[in-house]
């Protein structure tokens, strides 16, 4: 009796040790397939900082990550970011799986997926009255923003632009705990000054969520806080730059671009689910919390209902509004008749010069602007009448580029008179009227057997009768999020303003 007992244990215990050994290679036969999935980037949002020692933070962020992922070496491969100042968090590369298992944790609030965000971009200051002049407005009674630090998250910055100096300027605040981070074409001891004081980018998480090198010449950017596209200059520029006098585009629009200091972060990401489910509004919770006020754009995905972007409570979300000038260009037709356009056109008087249209079959779509190519040879010698569609601003641009290279010597675009003012390179004239206008050149074209046309140079009007209302790429409220929250807060001018930009 006791030796069948005894083979019943043995048996119980090796069916035991048999299953145990099953579950533990099912366990790693998982996990091998977790690391075998595709992997991006997720952030792990912990809330305030618990801790103020960083060795402390980043060791349990690597605990939370060895726990899901089985290993410090592993832990520490898939690590993207440590976040221990604003909040506490980390961004690593996981799996869809090993992102819901982390956000099971209960010391972690939430996990967001990585996303990629576009960029949203003289008069301005004499239209709001805050001419530098004046002793009595806001500006002064602000103290011209002495003490100020302005934080921008953008595309870089330009340091070598005259509105960066540091002439007048008293010492970098006290409480500027920040850094100056050097990188390609930029040397951070000869950018940063008492103006400029740190800058820094961020290309990790790009590089985690493509997983190959970041192509600098393809995409023409640097690897560094340089600013390639300008945009981050312009708008550090409106934000706080030094007061430049006589400033314009080749004459136009002549005044003063604008003393505080500025930290610029440059981001390579290119929206977002309720207020505490986009990282933006996240950051900005954490930031306001210690008194720091945050401004964001509203979008530039107008003029549709519910189009608005950074909708939390505590952002202040700004739409961009005209100002009170224009550029009105002459433009007279063969027939004598003159009427204005909106243009940047500083060149020659061109003289009467041969106008044309693209005319289709009536069975074909008709030519917009946008379909204009270098193919278009029969454009070259002559100016173009063409109406475009709601379409992106650059997509006209770019064919205006195209035509203007096999010879074309002008556009005449027809659209939406509330559309933003389209400026070709190199002073090409690309004149803007509105669709009435556009029909009667048109006609004019239709019923001549020579149609002719003559464009002026391009002037700089100011005041009345010129409106001020949201320009029309600005994104408009109200949330489709969170419709009892009314937004935008406020408009400021976004549009046909003077700026500074890259030189790239």
């Amino acid at each position: 009796m006791s030796s069948v007992r005894c083979g019943k244990k043995s048996n119980i215990t090796l069916s035991f040790v048999f299953l145990s050994l099953l579950s533990y290679l099912n366990e790693q036969l998982t996990l091998a397939a977790l690391g075998e999935a595709k992997r991006n980037v997720y952030i792990a949002y912990m809330g305030k900082v618990q801790y103020h020692d960083p060795k402390l933070l980043a060791e349990t962020y690597l605990e939370i990550l060895t726990r899901v992922l089985g290993s410090k070496e592993a832990s520490a491969e898939a690590m993207v970011y440590s976040y221990k100042h604003g909040f506490s968090g980390f961004a690593a590369k996981l799996t869809e799986t090993q992102a819901q298992m982390i956000s099971e944790s209960p010391t972690v609030v939430q996990v967001i997926p990585n996303s990629f965000y576009k960029l949203q971009t003289t008069r301005s200051w004499d239209y709001l009255q805050l001419s530098s002049h004046s002793p009595k407005n806001l500006l002064h009674k602000s103290k011209m923003g002495d003490g100020v630090i302005i934080g921008l998250i953008d595309s870089g910055i330009w340091p070598e632009s005259e509105v960066f100096r540091d002439e007048g300027l008293g010492p970098v605040p006290s409480q500027w705990m920040g850094v100056c981070e050097s990188g390609e074409l930029f040397n951070a001891r000869k950018a940063c000054n008492r103006k400029l004081i740190g800058a820094r980018y961020f290309i990790k998480g790009l590089l985690a969520e493509y997983g190959q090198p970041y192509n600098t010449t393809e995409y023409k950017d640097y690897l560094s806080p340089r600013d390639s596209s300008g945009h981050g200059t312009a708008t550090s520029t409106i934000a706080c730059g030094f007061f430049v006098a006589n400033a314009s585009y080749n004459g136009l629009g002549i005044g003063t671009v604008r003393v505080v200091h500025l930290w610029l972060g440059w981001l390579c990401i290119k929206s977002a689910g309720s207020c505490m489910e986009d990282v933006i509004s996240i950051g900005a919770f954490h930031a306001t919390a210690k008194g720091i006020t945050v401004v964001c754009a509203a979008g530039n995905a107008g003029p549709s209902a519910q189009t608005i972007q950074n909708t939390a409570p505590w952002i202040l979300t700004v739409a961009a509004s005209t100002a009170d000038r224009s550029f009105p260009t002459p433009i007279t037709l063969g027939n004598n008749w003159t009427t204005m356009g909106q243009a940047m056109f500083t060149g020659e008087d061109m003289g009467f010069i041969n106008l044309v249209y693209p005319e289709v079959s009536e069975i074909l779509s008709p030519r917009y602007c946008e379909s204009l190519s270098t193919s278009d040879t029969w454009s070259a010698g002559t100016v173009v009448l063409c109406f475009t569609s709601d379409s992106d601003q650059s997509a006209v641009e770019a064919a205006a580029l195209s035509v203007k290279k096999i010879g074309c010597l002008g556009l005449i675009i027809a659209n939406n008179p509330h559309r933003v003012l389209y400026s070709c390179n190199d002073d090409f004239p690309c004149v803007q009227v509105s669709y009435e206008i556009g029909t009667q050149i048109l006609y004019y074209i239709r019923s001549t057997r020579n149609p002719q046309l003559r464009i002026r140079p391009t002037k700089t009007h100011v005041g009345r009768p010129v409106s001020t209302n949201v320009a029309y790429f600005s994104s408009r409220g109200p949330s489709s999020i969170a419709p009892a929250i009314l937004k935008p807060d406020v408009a400021a001018p976004g549009g046909q303003h003077t700026s500074s930009s890259s030189a790239s």
